[in-house]
């Protein structure tokens, strides 16, 4: 999933991605790609992230976690 954010938010190889950036926490996650990374989240894992599970989400790590039990709920 990282490589999902890199790509998304068009962040440089050595740029380190840990579980505690959030919107805002870097110039390149404003509000227009964290909706573009949605998007990309939801299209990659086949999955759909509601505003209302997004409203419980604070960090990337929360995010994967996220994804990760809506992919477990598909199958």
């Amino acid at each position: 999933m990282d490589k999902i954010l890199r790509e998304t938010l068009f962040l440089e190889t050595d740029f380190k991605i840990t579980d505690d950036l959030f919107v805002g926490s870097i110039v390149e996650w404003d509000s227009l790609a964290h909706m573009n990374l949605i998007y990309n989240l939801n299209t990659k894992f086949d999955i759909s992230i509601s505003f209302n599970d997004l409203s419980k989400v604070t960090n990337w790590g929360e995010l994967k976690k996220l994804v990760i039990d809506k992919v477990g709920q598909n199958n």
